[in-house]
Parts: C-alpha cells; structure tokens; sequence
C-alpha cells in the first residue's frame, strides 16, 4: 500500500552548507525565517535559503528547489520518506530529506524540479505550486 499525500513547492532556492563538526553555533544564519540544522560530532550541515550568505570556510551545493508534504505527519504513519523517494529514485533525481516534528520535506537539484514533480504526481502524488 502507498500512502498518497499532497506536497507544496516551496518558494526559491535553497543550498545544503557543510561546516566542520567543531564549528561554533552559527547565530547570523539561523536568523533566517527557514533554516534547517543538523549537528554531529563529525559535520554541521544547514540547508538556507540561497540569499542567505553562507558561513566563511564552508562547502555548499545547490541551488535546490523544496517540497513541503502538507499536514501534520502521525509520529505511527510508516514509510512516507519511502514512498516519496522511491518515486523520486526511480526517475532518477536525487534527494535531500529532512523531517521535522510536523512533517518531512524534501530537496531536489533545481533544475530537475520538473522532473520530480512529474515523477511524483506519475506516482500518484498531488503537488501543489
């Protein structure tokens, strides 16, 4: 069974940044109203906006467009990430994932975005502009 949800695009670009896993809190690029953080002892890493600059001494890749799975995702649903990157992985198109609380987003080269937008609504995915 295939769990069919709704995604948004997002609005812009996007750039995934790396950055040592000592590198200190990054105050300046969180002030973004979207910003996504991912610390370990090895790496930070942050997906932003493409208009917010990017910390001195990182490694960026980008620009990406975002999808956002509309709603508030049940902590029990399972394989919502599988059922979208299967979609996506069977086109061809990479990914980024992220989740958050809420819900779980997912980032594509921009220039494949109407790619995956057509592999998602070939899966039966409804997406929304």
């Amino acid at each position: 069974m295939t769990l069919q949800f709704t995604l948004r695009l997002l609005p812009g670009t996007w750039r995934i940044v790396r950055l040592p896993g000592d590198a200190p809190w990054l105050h300046e690029a969180l002030r973004s109203p979207w910003a996504f953080l991912a610390r370990t002892p090895d790496e930070v890493s942050l997906l932003l906006p493409e208009e917010v600059p990017a910390p001195e001494g990182s490694r960026t890749h980008g620009p990406l467009r975002g999808l956002r799975v509309e709603g508030t995702l049940d902590f029990a649903l399972v394989g919502v990430l599988a059922g979208l990157s299967r979609a996506l992985a069977e086109a061809g198109v990479p990914i980024l994932a992220f989740s958050t609380y809420d819900t779980d987003y997912l980032f594509v080269p921009a220039d494949r975005c109407a790619e995956a937008v057509r592999a998602l609504r070939g899966a039966g995915y409804a997406v929304e502009e």
